[in-house]
């Protein structure tokens, strides 16, 4: 046990903060909180570090400053961050850090943190201080993976389904595209006439038919065999007869899946008997009403992400199985394979290791004339699952674009281009993607209308599918001008701006102009009014009237401006001394604003 003084509290008072301030690229919510200045509290902060990166199962190391108790104050914002990207809630990394004054005990400082989910952040630094404060007690954390499911349960409520928001949140964030929360998930990404809507990896041009479409698997091969390309052989069945009776004119191995339903939810794949069929068949059916037989396409199955007419990722999945190395058996390579990180964390997730010796494993082991005992070859990969995507425990491997045949990349486009599909996950099975489809007989088994991305191990997809959608940039011109709340000087102000430009949205709590006619109605505030210009796609230039006293309470409601000006006429003695710390919030130097005319 350490020296007392360690002690941090861990439920300081928070303010949350919607908009932008301070340069954080996410709205923000700040605490003040005493953190020691006693040298032992080293010793802490590096055990902290170290029981961290235990968690996260990833690099973590104390934060590099100028003394003591600011490096405890970073370490600690940079340890709330990273806990929510480990569950996948999209906080961004960077932070602000104010020594606000000294104490008996250490030093007052303040901490602001970038937010997704303000209850999320609150909950994650709580448990860092609560670690951190065990650890300063002289305790020791044996059980790490107890641990980690303890902090996964606080995490819970707050994790969203998928990982698409995850991954595009933190693509937008680090590429500086303004961000606004729309209604349920969506999002409105840069602003007016330059932004989009988007939820997941739908947007404001993907169209309901070819969504329609993609999600019926036999519409969707239908449709791309009668376009002349290599859609799946398939039937629809009602029953497992007629399934068997399918099976034996497609030729085996047989596929059985749900006609609608993604991520392989149902679907058994390279069955080579009636019994394995009919038993399909029935776990299919307690899914969907709609089950289809399909014929089986030798190879593995590659995602070929399109965006906007291009192909920006290649991914090949492959099924949970082992790759035998001469020496083990199959048995011991599923042991091996199960204590690997990736594993232990995909069973963290899912209650269950990703591979095992169960009843399908143990089935297709027998196919092959195999079984738990057999010591396979060196580089033989044996498939011990019937589905090959990730929640069925099989991984993805990225595929070079340089290396893809040029027909295959072709091929994708077509089919995305054939369902009108401005973003697509193309399902192309091919046994050697290098080569062209032709030569290979591959074929499309299925095209995703809202493919899922790889979110942790490749974010710069997000970063290439942003630029598709975005263009070169994302936001319309946009001023910012500063004022008081006298409702006669506002008036004057926005009257006179209205007298100036006409092709310009006049944002303020009074409502939008444009053209000279107010076309809203009023708003609460001037933050909320400036983000209902952000969100219309006819607003081609925007004037932004915002109140000192509503930018530090709510913030900046764009994150850049094209230029920001002062309208002093009608400040009063608070809003003056408040003046300063609006242009902190801001980034500028009070003296580097534009001064307007009192007299518009």
């Amino acid at each position: 046990m350490y020296d007392n003084h360690l002690t941090l509290r861990t439920s300081p008072t928070w303010r949350t903060i919607p908009g932008y301030i301070c340069g954080l690229p996410q709205a923000s919510i700040m605490a003040v909180e005493v953190f020691p200045s006693n040298p032992e509290a080293v010793n802490v902060t590096e055990a902290f570090a170290g029981l961290l990166a235990q968690v996260i199962e990833d690099d973590f190391e104390v934060s590099e400053a100028e003394n003591v108790p600011l490096a405890i104050a970073t370490t600690l914002a940079r340890a709330t961050t990273r806990l929510q990207n480990w569950v996948y809630i999209p906080a961004a990394p960077q932070h602000v850090i104010n020594a606000a004054g000294t104490t008996d005990d250490g030093m007052t400082i303040q901490i602001i943190l970038p937010y997704w989910l303000p209850d999320a952040t609150r909950v994650a630094f709580a448990n860092c201080l609560r670690l951190w404060n065990r650890l300063s007690e002289g305790e020791t954390f044996d059980d790490i993976v107890a641990l980690r499911n303890q902090l996964s349960a606080e995490f819970s409520p707050f994790v969203a389904k998928g990982v698409n928001q995850f991954a595009l949140i933190r693509g937008v964030t680090t590429l500086g595209i303004n961000l606004i929360r729309l209604p349920g998930t969506a999002l409105c990404l840069g602003t007016g006439a330059r932004s989009r809507i988007v939820n997941s990896t739908l947007t404001d041009k993907t169209p309901f038919i070819g969504i329609q479409f993609a999600r019926n698997k036999f519409h969707t091969a239908s449709l791309l065999r009668m376009s002349g390309l290599p859609g799946a052989v398939n039937k629809v069945v009602s029953n497992s007869d007629e399934a068997i009776q399918g099976a034996k004119k497609l030729g085996y191995p047989i596929v059985v899946k749900p006609v609608d339903l993604d991520r392989g939810e149902g679907v058994a794949a390279h069955l080579m008997t009636e019994s394995a069929i009919r038993s399909a068949f029935d776990t299919a059916r307690e899914l969907s009403p709609y089950v289809m037989i399909e014929k089986h396409i030798p190879g593995f199955t590659h995602r070929l992400t399109v965006a906007d007419g291009e192909v920006i990722s290649v991914r090949q999945r492959v099924p949970g199985g082992v790759t035998g190395d001469g020496k083990s058996t199959v048995k011991e390579l599923v042991e091996e394979s199960q204590a690997t990180k990736w594993s232990r964390r995909w069973e963290r997730t899912r209650g269950r290791a990703p591979v095992e010796l169960d009843i399908e494993a143990l089935d297709l082991l027998k196919e092959q004339g195999f079984d738990v005992n057999t010591i396979l070859p060196s580089g033989i990969f044996q498939r011990l699952r019937r589905r090959d995507n990730i929640n069925a425990g099989g991984q993805n491997l990225d595929i070079p674009l340089d290396s893809v045949d040029q027909d295959n990349l072709d091929l994708a486009t077509s089919a995305a281009q054939i369902l009108r599909l401005d973003i697509a996950g193309v399902d192309l099975i091919s046994t050697d993607i290098t080569k062209s489809w032709r030569e290979t007989d591959a074929g499309i088994c299925e095209v995703n209308g809202r493919p899922q991305l790889a979110a942790r191990r490749a974010p710069e997809l997000y970063h290439r599918l942003l630029s598709r959608l975005m263009g070169p940039e994302p936001h319309v011109p946009a001023d910012l001008i500063l004022c008081g709340d006298n409702s006669t000087e506002r008036m004057a102000l926005i009257e006179g701006l209205d007298t100036e430009t006409r092709d310009q949205t006049i944002t303020s709590r009074e409502g939008l102009r444009s053209g000279g006619v107010c076309i809203t109605d009023s708003f609460p505030n001037d933050y909320a009014a400036a983000c209902a210009a952000a969100i219309r796609s006819d607003v081609v230039a925007i004037k932004c009237v915002l109140s000192i006293q509503d930018l530090l309470r709510l913030g900046s409601p764009l994150q850049t401006w094209s230029k920001i000006s002062l309208y002093p006429a009608g400040l009063n003695a608070e809003e003056k001394r408040l003046l300063p710390n609006a242009c902190a919030l801001l980034g500028v130097q009070p003296k580097d604003l534009q001064i307007l005319p009192q007299n518009r």
